[in-house]
């Protein structure tokens, strides 16, 4: 397995040599995005994403045309890492809240059905 330095040495490595260097911010987040904790399998927060592009950059130092065109794209890739982060939070939110709604509608439609069926019964 790979260190975290390993890593932001090989995305610093492709963003030098990748000719698109939009295509090579993409790639960066798909990467870090795609990175999780081994013991809980859980995604990196967004400190630690935050923390691999700050390496990322200090890999690119040596090359100032490069350091300088990181730098334009870094907010924007600091801000996609920071949206998958929420996204994937919201989603497991709303997740969790449609859960519980399913779960009201159906005790609702359950009390709804054994009443009818109690009053049906007992008018005989």
């Amino acid at each position: 397995m790979s260190t975290t330095i390993e890593i932001a040495e090989n995305l610093a490595r492709h963003f030098i040599k990748a000719t698109y260097k939009e295509h090579a911010i993409n790639y960066i987040n798909i990467e870090i995005n795609s990175l999780y904790y081994p013991q809980s399998k859980q995604p990196l927060t967004y400190d630690i994403k935050a923390a691999i592009v700050e390496l990322i950059e200090r890999n690119i130092a040596h090359d100032p045309k490069c350091l300088k065109i990181f730098q334009q794209y870094k907010p924007v890739l600091l801000k996609k890492l920071n949206r998958e982060v929420n996204f994937t939070e919201q989603n497991a939110k709303q997740e969790y809240f449609r859960i519980e709604k399913f779960k009201g509608n159906l005790s609702y439609v359950l009390n709804y059905a054994t009443t009818q069926l109690k009053s049906l019964i007992y008018k005989d």
